[in-house]
């Protein structure tokens, strides 16, 4: 029996393989791709095998991709072909930390390291090279998760033991709590997983004390008079609002829409990658496993039906978005039986409005 079952699932990862590789060359199932008047995106499969989730992002000028690798940062052009790595732990460090959540703007590239005691901290480290250092926002040890830098560099949001805080960049030792609370009128388990907008939005995840966790989004957070971030004029808006796991927005260039990842139509808890406009319409699937079903319905010459692959495996799990910062491509992670792999959509939106 454990032979059957063995084999069973070696045939499973055999076919798994040929038909990501299938997806991969073809670029996208679905009606011919030499018709010049349907505007295809294309799919590139940049980097396979990997052992861990990559948390792939863009570099500020779009040019480069880096991800997470063991104890590294790999940075990769668009092309998938290796250019640096920066090693950010030492030998002695890699077996009792982790590092996560990689985020870079204009030279600075922020991230979270995870130590065994179930803490964690924020570092900066210059892309150019220099010394790392951990960075202080004036709260004590604790859980320090998710920074993100704002496109200005002005701003950083992060969570801290599960509450949203945001604080000048570089850090002061001052931060100040958000009351998400307060603002969305119920309680909250923790809040994370931010993407600013090039116009000073934030879109955050909200885990709902309850089942499910939604997005939301800031109007622009802006200072006062006083060159104090202005909390009292931060309003929070929801944009999506389910029983489903949300997570890992991302903000078009032109701030019109957001890309995510979801369990909400999953059958084994899957997470495939969502669209939605930022006024909370026109929410569309975009993965369904192995196939990626096109652009958002507005923008498509074909209905999203016509794209999709009709084979689908329930290993195949989809997530963490991001946008080019300045085009319409976007990135994507996916873990088949085990492995992750990393993907670049070109050509995701088309330049009609």
């Amino acid at each position: 029996m454990k032979r059957r079952q063995f084999l069973k699932r070696i045939n499973l990862f055999s076919l798994s393989v040929i038909l990501f590789n299938n997806c991969s060359e073809k670029g996208i199932i679905g009606p011919d791709k030499e018709n010049k008047d349907i505007p295809f995106p294309k799919r590139t499969t940049l980097i396979t095998h990997l052992s861990h989730e990559p948390q792939a992002i863009w570099s500020p000028s779009g040019n480069n991709i880096l991800y997470c690798k063991d104890e590294y940062f790999k940075i990769i052009d668009i092309g998938g072909l290796e250019k640096s790595d920066i090693k950010v732990l030492g030998d002695d460090e890699k077996q009792q930390k982790i590092i996560l959540f990689p985020n870079w703007e204009g030279d600075n590239i922020l991230y979270q390291i995870n130590l065994k005691d179930n803490t964690s901290e924020v570092w900066q480290r210059y892309s150019f090279g220099g010394i790392p250092k951990k960075l202080n926002f004036g709260l004590g040890e604790g859980k320090y998760e998710f920074p993100v830098l704002s496109h200005d560099e002005k701003f950083i949001a992060f969570t801290f033991n599960n509450k949203m805080y945001l604080s000048e960049y570089p850090p002061k030792g001052i931060s100040n709590l958000i009351p998400v609370n307060e603002k969305i009128n119920y309680y909250t388990s923790w809040i994370g997983m931010y993407n600013w907008c090039w116009d000073g939005r934030l879109a955050f995840v909200v885990k709902k004390s309850t089942r499910g966790s939604n997005l939301f989004i800031t109007n622009s957070i802006e200072k006062n008079d006083n060159g104090l971030i202005n909390i009292d004029k931060i309003d929070i808006m929801p944009l999506t609002a389910d029983l489903s796991n949300d997570y890992n927005p991302s903000w078009s260039p032109d701030g019109d829409y957001i890309v995510f990842d979801s369990n909400r139509e999953a059958e084994n808890d899957e997470h495939d990658i969502y669209i939605i406009k930022t006024d909370g319409t026109n929410l569309e699937r975009l993965t369904d496993g192995f196939s990626f079903t096109g652009v958002p319905s507005e923008k498509r010459t074909i209905k999203s039906s016509e794209l999709k692959n009709e084979i689908r495996l329930n290993s195949v799990h989809n997530i963490y978005p991001k946008f080019h910062p300045y085009n319409n491509s976007l990135l994507y992670s996916s873990r088949i039986i085990g492995k992750w792999t990393i993907h670049l959509i070109d050509n995701f939106l088309n330049n009609q409005k």
